[in-house]
């Protein structure tokens, strides 16, 4: 029975590595939403959605259920970890911002999308348990080689559309064909590499935390595996300079030179074999190559995409004016998870105009969960920078909080972490790592 048990919790973790392996993709399929209102509204934001991840997670979920059931040993046991991870590594703000949210669905002006919301958002909170005990067996990698798969296709994918100049046209495979005059799809003026996302900067969300993903097994296997999560760690930062996206590279940069202090504690060896040096000297010559291929391309987008767009600090109010007055009236107690754009569209002035929300995902907080859920939320955030500093001296749990911290810096300026759900799995994915990591390191520092 035992073995049995033991096979079962196997296929949950690799049903967990597809979930990763598939977040990004473009599929959707709308399963219901409310009638769109005069002014331009994605799906997303007012209906109920199918994405291809949802597959495997609901089998994830119907596993879980059962074996929680038929196991009292799992049970007891899953409940003792739980609770050192719900109190040793600072999850107990989500689980309480999660009850919030299911609050809300009493007042707000559509409940059906409250509850839906909520249940997404609880589906991540499992998974993102679920990691942590992963965590906590020593068998994340198992968890981890299913993004590190899917991030290293999308990356090479990402790099082919790049030497194309433009999507590949695959379409059966989920590729998004961007068109030029088509500016409602991507909504972009230069092409950006986008793989089989829906958009360049959720690409480059899922590539930023498998980049991390990678800095973790390598620090985890540096004596045995070194070699190959070096190379997997340099094709996945390609793919992520592709997308061109300033807030997930820039944020890559700045937080990826403390990571380096990981790997101070760790004697390093030149490789002794042969074919390690043949397979650094590709990698270097890819790198030389490519670069003289894609030279007056790479500089011509990188000047148009980082200098010349938009500011930065313009992004923080983008789509606030659209989503203002739902801010302004509902502040103190929230209109509802997931109800934001749907008042917002019901209040557009502008019959036909694109409306998107507001470009921060802590205004997004307020405006759906107001004062209480945002106190929440900070108070879920002051934790894991606490956390950083705490365990400053477990680098796998101060891994995760860098990462936290990157992607908590991404939400000043763009929600697709918060408001796509495909982004939003990639959120409970790292705050399960850091909460499984946090609370071995709260255990070994207590």
């Amino acid at each position: 029975m035992q073995r049995r048990l033991h096979g079962l919790e196997t296929v949950m973790f690799v049903l967990l590595a597809v979930v990763g392996m598939v977040a990004p993709h473009s599929y959707s399929r709308v399963l219901w939403a409310l009638p769109a209102p005069q002014a331009r509204l994605y799906a997303d934001f007012r209906g109920i959605l199918l994405f291809l991840m949802d597959g495997p997670l609901l089998v994830l979920l119907v596993l879980t259920v059962g074996y929680v059931a038929v196991s009292a040993g799992f049970r007891q046991e899953r409940w003792q970890v739980a609770r050192a991870v719900v109190m040793r590594g600072g999850a107990i703000f989500w689980v309480a911002l999660l009850l919030w949210m299911g609050l809300t669905a009493l007042w707000a002006p559509h409940p059906g999308l409250s509850v839906y919301v909520a249940l997404r958002y609880g589906a991540g909170m499992v998974v993102a348990l679920l990691i942590a005990f992963a965590v906590r067996e020593e068998r994340e990698s198992v968890v981890l080689w299913g993004l590190l798969i899917g991030a290293v296709f999308q990356a090479l994918y990402a790099l082919a559309q790049t030497l194309n100049g433009g999507a590949l046209g695959f379409t059966y495979l989920g590729e998004i064909v961007w068109l030029e005059n088509n500016l409602f799809n991507m909504a972009e003026r230069d092409f950006r590499a986008y793989g089989l996302a829906v958009h360049p900067n959720n690409l480059s969300g899922y590539l930023l935390v498998a980049l991390f993903a990678a800095v973790y097994m390598l620090r985890l296997r540096w004596h045995t595996r070194r070699g190959m999560f070096a190379m997997i760690a340099y094709v996945i930062a390609t793919g992520l300079f592709l997308t061109f996206s300033r807030l997930a590279v820039v944020a890559a940069a700045l937080v990826m030179v403390p990571l380096l202090l990981l790997f101070i504690d760790v004697r390093w060896r030149p490789p002794r074999s042969w074919v390690t040096w043949v397979v650094v000297a590709v990698l270097f010559g890819g790198v030389g190559l490519l670069g003289y291929r894609l030279a007056d391309v790479v500089i011509f987008r990188f000047v148009n995409v980082f200098i010349y767009r938009d500011p930065l600090p313009a992004r923080v109010t983008l789509g606030f004016a659209d989503a203002a007055n739902v801010v302004l009236n509902h502040w103190r107690f929230g209109a509802g998870n997931g109800n934001l754009m749907v008042l917002a569209g019901a209040d557009a002035s502008l019959p036909g105009r694109l409306l998107l929300p507001p470009h921060n995902v802590y205004v997004i907080v307020l405006a759906e969960l107001g004062l209480p859920g945002l106190i929440l939320f900070l108070s879920g955030v002051t934790v894991t920078v606490y956390g950083v500093v705490r365990y400053r001296r477990y680098p796998l749990a101060n891994l995760w909080g860098f990462c936290l911290l990157a992607m908590l810096a991404i939400m000043v300026f763009d929600y697709y972490f918060w408001l796509d759900y495909r982004s939003n799995m990639l959120l409970w994915w790292v705050l399960g790592l850091y909460w499984g990591n946090a609370s071995l390191a709260g255990e070994a520092q207590s």
